[in-house]
Order: structure tokens, then sequence, then C-alpha cells
């Protein structure tokens, strides 16, 4: 007895171990997950056949599964074209390279997610100095009053909402725990002049399937009732098993119905008839 018990025991933590080390190469394949982009100057040809600069990210390394980086328009070769990533929940590492010209600096906000230090390593750049105006747009006419305006001093301007990379440099952004959905990339430096220049993208953050439900398996109580309906004497109450939740639905209702099924089987079927009339 005792050597069966400790046979037991001994099995109990292999699988326990097993199964441990099983989820720790899971979630070390999540942590490791990561992305290379680079933002850089690229062109695009309209159907017109003017070729229009443009400013984008391309997919420069391969990316660490099981996230995926593509370009949404196969066909574009080195031209501009936005990238899908796809990625499952969990922790994701994007490698961002700032190739854009003019010494631009750069940065990613994926909408919707936080991460990428957003929301605290934002940067400011001075507020432009408005002259005073001397002269009204709209005067009164003849008055000729001559009234100037000074614009009252203005504070900095945010320049990234989140972790800034330089010109030349490259960063890694992280984002943990990543919602599933279908989400924005765009730069969050100077986001109303990159963004229409064309750094944007998609993130497709992925569930894995779900187990298909046994619609076949008695999991209610009024199933033992549609079984009874299904043997088609309602008189007669069905004897329901702990083993009945375990069997499919009509080798369940067989088995409940057992002698009525059968005595129900043998009784001949006719097909109703009009009552006849009696002549008063």
């Amino acid at each position: 007895m005792r050597s069966c018990d400790f046979k037991r025991t001994l099995a109990g933590l292999v699988k326990t171990g097993v199964v441990a080390s099983l989820l720790m190469t899971a979630s070390a394949m999540v942590c490791a997950q990561s992305v290379t982009l680079t933002a850089k100057a690229q062109t695009i040809a309209l159907p017109d056949g003017q070729v229009v600069p443009m400013w984008g990210y391309s997919c420069s390394a391969a990316a660490v599964a099981p996230a995926t980086c593509a370009a949404s328009n196969s066909g574009a070769g080195a031209n501009w074209s936005p990238v899908v990533i796809t990625t499952p929940p969990g922790s994701l590492t994007i490698n961002l390279t700032n190739s854009l010209p003019a010494q631009v600096p750069t940065s990613l906000v994926i909408v919707g997610q936080l991460g990428g230090g957003l929301g605290n390593t934002a940067t400011t750049s001075p507020s432009p100095v408005h002259a005073t105006q001397t002269a009204t747009t709209w005067p009164i006419a003849g008055t000729g009053s001559g009234a100037s305006f000074t614009p009252p001093a203005q504070g900095p301007r945010v320049q990234s909402f989140s972790s800034e990379v330089k010109t030349g440099s490259s960063s890694a952004l992280t984002w943990n725990n990543l919602r599933p959905g279908t989400y924005l990339i765009e730069s969050g430096t100077h986001p109303s002049i990159q963004g229409p220049m064309g750094l944007y993208g998609v993130l497709v953050v992925t569930t894995p399937p779900r187990p298909a439900r046994r619609k076949d398996r008695l999991t209610r109580a009024s199933d033992t009732m549609r079984i009874c309906r299904w043997c088609s004497v309602k008189s007669t109450p069905c004897r329901t098993r702990p083993s009945l939740r375990r069997l499919p639905r009509r080798a369940s209702a067989k088995r409940a119905c057992g002698p009525v099924f059968r005595a129900a089987a043998a009784i001949p079927h006719r097909r109703p008839t009009a009552p006849a009339i009696r002549p008063r």
C-alpha cells in the first residue's frame, strides 16, 4: 500500500512539474515576442503616374514569433504601404529605428493601448512668438483709431506624447497586457504632420479559438423534459441518472425511457379522423 501511494505521489509531482515547465515556456515565448520597425522616407505612385514623397514604417527585420509584421499591400515593394502587426494578447516590444530626414524625432502610439512611454515621457517645444498687430482686420469706416493688439504669451506645446526616438537612433518600446482587438498605430510626435505624411499602421491582437460546445449533451434540467416529450409518453416520468449528463441526447433518451420507448414503438399509429356528425 505504501509503495502504491508513493508511486501515485511521484507521478503527480512529475505531472505538476511538466505542466509548470510548459506554462513557463509558453509565458517566455509570449514575453519574448517583438517587432522591428523603421520610420523612413518613402514614395508612392498615384494612378495618374505622379510620384508623391511619403513617410512610412517598414518591417526591417523578421518578427519574433508568435508576432508577425507585414505590409498591408504585398505588392508595394519598396514603395509606401501601411504595416500590419499581428500578435496574441500579452506583451509586445517594438524596436523603432528613426531614419527620417532633417533631424526629425518620432515616436509610436497605439490608440487604445497603454505603453511605449505614453503619458510618462512626453516632450514639449516652445510656442512661436506672435508679433503685435497694429491694424485691425475689420476696421470701422472713418475712425482711424490705429488700435493695436499684443497677443498673450503661450505656454510650451506638446511635441511627443510618448517616448521620443531621435534621428539615427533606435529604441525598444514595450506594451504590456495587450487587449484583443484591432488598433491604430501612429506617430505620437507632431501627429498633425507625421500622421498625414504616412506614419501609421494597424495592430491586430488575436485570441485563441474557444473549444466548441457539445450541443448533444444534457446540461440543463429542461433536457429531461425534452426526452420525455421525445418518448411521446407524457404520463410516464423519465428515469434520470447522473450518467445521463455524459451521454449524447438520443442515447440518453433511449436509456431513460427504456421500456416506455419500446412499448410506444409497438403501438400502431393511426391518422386522426374527423368526428362523425350525428343526425338530430
